[in-house]
């Protein structure tokens, strides 16, 4: 049994005062440390086996490199509780947690700058949490690292939440549901996290900042973003994605690839860094060999050979292609029989057009036409002053089954004309994403 003498002062002989003292019979196990917060004054101790000095800190033999470390709390299984050493901490706190199983809900509260660790083997968690983990109320720069969650979680709070190294798993019989951000006004972030198909992620609509999935496999689970903005939720070089979230909810920066790794995506209005897609200039394939390299999630990079019926490509027409032209409707652009278009899926049509219409201001009506220049695919309006002008803008439109695409632009003002010239350049790019 330990022997604890508290505060003992010899400053003007209040207190205790010892005398000699003789260490001699001093039973100390192997792991047992002598400890004064002050330490000791050695000088003419002599020791007796067993025991060591470093310093003013006396310890025993066996183990001198224990020590008491501030700000931190230790968690082992079968003896004390996550829950409990997360209520005890206020802010700069770390928790250290063993290997295990835990069968508990985490609840962390309207805490501050505090820490849940855990030891890996191999770079693979071996700390297991059962019923959960969720961030709550005030809670902010929350970091979670090496844990594997198999209960459902809330990752809210202010936010600053910084989550590494997470594996969250359910199963057939308790799957999970994942909400990220909801009333959160500051950034979220998961990295090399890994998630399995019994997964729901939700971004809460109710979030005022953005959520970063960098290095992320997410294992074929479900995603559903109700955030307002793409800029919110940003992919960057993930893998394992079973249905693509939408483009107009996400920003993808790198390169991000489909859980079977035959389709590499990239977001197609919100392009971002390397983009990992294969590129035809209209006549000449620049990947003949219909391959583009993606990411493998956590475990890095590969080659991807994507089947033909996933082609994606981007037709880019540079300065003057047209040529020079007048009148009401003007052609601005022409382009026939594009190949390796794919049905049922959404193109996009970016264009920036410089023209000049005459007899002064007017509204002016673009027109992506399909069949010789019979289908209207789409059509876009503008107000223009008269004079020389610069439109960019985009066409949406969604491929019949089993198309091929002939397509062309055409402007038409309300009253005046409109005409250009070789001084007058232009560019389209025609994007499109099965």
């Amino acid at each position: 049994m330990a022997n604890i003498i508290g505060d003992v002062s010899l400053t003007n002989k209040t207190g205790v005062f010892l005398g000699s003292v003789n260490l001699s019979n001093l039973n100390a196990d192997a792991n047992d440390i002598v400890y004064s917060p002050n330490g000791f004054d050695l000088s003419g101790l002599a020791l007796s086996d067993g025991l060591s000095s470093n310093g003013s800190q006396l310890s025993t033999v066996g183990n001198p490199n224990i020590q008491l470390t501030s700000n931190s709390l230790y968690v082992n299984d079968n003896v004390n509780s996550i829950q409990s050493a997360v209520d005890s901490v206020s802010q700069a706190d770390t928790i250290f947690i063993s290997s295990g199983s835990f069968g508990e809900q985490v609840l962390i509260n309207d805490k501050y700058n505090i820490s849940l660790i855990s030891p890996t083997c191999n770079n693979a968690t071996i700390c297991e949490i059962l019923n959960g983990v969720s961030i709550t109320g005030t809670s902010e720069l929350i970091r979670l690292s090496n844990l594997q969650i198999k209960g459902n979680c809330e990752i809210k709070g202010v936010g600053r939440h910084n989550c590494n190294n997470l594996n969250v798993s359910g199963s057939a019989g308790t799957p999970i549901t994942f909400t990220i951000g909801q009333l959160s006004t500051k950034y979220i972030a998961f990295t090399d996290c890994g998630f399995n198909q019994y997964v729901t992620i939700n971004v809460s609509a109710q979030f005022a900042s953005v959520v970063y999935f960098i290095n992320c496999n997410f294992g074929n689970c479900t995603i559903n973003l109700n955030n307002v903005s793409p800029l919110q939720v940003i992919f960057s070089n993930c893998a394992g994605f079973n249905l693509l979230p939408s483009n107009l909810l996400s920003t993808t920066v790198g390169m991000n690839v489909l859980n079977d790794g035959s389709e590499a995506y990239c977001s197609t209005s919100r392009l971002l860094g390397i983009k990992s897609m294969l590129l035809q200039d209209g006549t000449n394939t620049l990947d003949s060999t219909n391959a583009a390299l993606t990411t493998n999630g956590i475990s890095g990079f590969k080659l991807v050979n994507i089947p033909d019926s996933y082609l994606r490509f981007i037709d880019a027409y540079g300065q003057n292609y047209a040529g020079t032209g007048s009148g009401n409707p003007l052609v601005l652009f022409t382009k026939l029989s594009q190949a390796n278009l794919v049905p049922n899926k959404q193109a996009i049509f970016q264009f920036t057009f410089n023209f000049n219409l005459s007899g002064g201001d007017d509204v002016v009506t673009f027109d992506l036409l399909d069949d010789g220049n019979v289908t209207t695919l789409a059509s876009l309006n503008f107000s223009v002053s008269g004079g020389n002008n610069t439109i960019s803008s985009a066409f949406y439109f969604t491929l019949p089954a089993d198309y091929t695409l002939n397509y062309s632009v055409r402007a038409t003002a309300l009253t005046h004309t409109l005409s250009y010239d070789t001084n007058m350049s232009y560019s389209l790019i025609l994007n499109q994403y099965p």
